[in-house]
């Protein structure tokens, strides 16, 4: 009521929001609770709430991995279904901490939005001054950054017939995920990220029985 101005809207920001459960309570039931506390109170005052939630243990794998949709992180909070359900919009940040750097890339995942559909996005955070700029290209997750590594150096192999497998030059994008490719990471993941090297030019479609990648042996 205090801060709260006539004809104004007021931000609220709780981080986070696992702090807001009775430590009396189980967990998920304590958040449940403080959740539909928190959302009945945004619309019976009128409030923007913004509610800050860490990921759970695997959660936090899955967000570094790198997503084949922003859809499939909506659940990667801790204790959090009832925050997931009742939120207008849901944002995943993945960034890669770097000691000494002041600036740092994230890549904004969207899994819920209730007046558009999910998507991603990216943003440079500039750690001293606070300040978010929005950027042309969303960067790659640290996980994604690896898989790119890899999906590069077996789409060479098999161009320069040097794969353990004895596959043939074209890689075959189902195949990625073959333990003798070892690739890491789960098959969508692995063929969504290949996907987008396609349609970023890193790799080729090669056009024969579906869908098959070719690097150039001197790229």
């Amino acid at each position: 009521d205090e801060v709260q101005e006539p004809n104004k809207p007021t931000m609220l920001v709780v981080d986070y929001v696992q702090l807001l459960a009775d430590a009396s309570t189980d967990l998920r039931l304590g958040t449940t609770q403080a959740v539909r506390a928190l959302q009945q109170m945004t619309e019976d005052r009128g409030l923007i709430t913004l509610g800050v939630s860490q990921s759970s243990r695997g959660g936090a794998s899955r967000i570094r991995e790198g997503a084949a949709s922003a859809a499939s992180l909506g659940d990667t909070g801790a204790e959090t279904s009832e925050f997931e359900r009742s939120a207008t919009i849901q944002l995943v940040l993945s960034f890669t901490f770097v000691d000494g750097a002041e600036d740092h890339a994230v890549t904004v995942l969207i899994p819920k939005a209730r007046f558009r559909g999910p998507g991603r996005g990216g943003f440079n955070w500039h750690g001293p001054s606070g300040l978010w700029t929005e950027l042309d290209t969303v960067p790659l997750t640290a996980g994604e950054a690896e898989m790119r590594l890899e999906i590069i150096d077996m789409a060479r192999a098999h161009f320069r017939s040097t794969c353990k497998c004895g596959g043939a030059k074209l890689l075959n994008i189902n195949d990625l995920s073959r333990p003798d490719h070892k690739v890491a990471g789960k098959q969508p993941s692995v063929a969504a990220a290949a996907r987008r090297m396609i349609g970023e030019g890193i790799l080729v479609d090669g056009g024969v029985l579906g869908l098959h990648l070719r690097i150039d042996e001197g790229g």
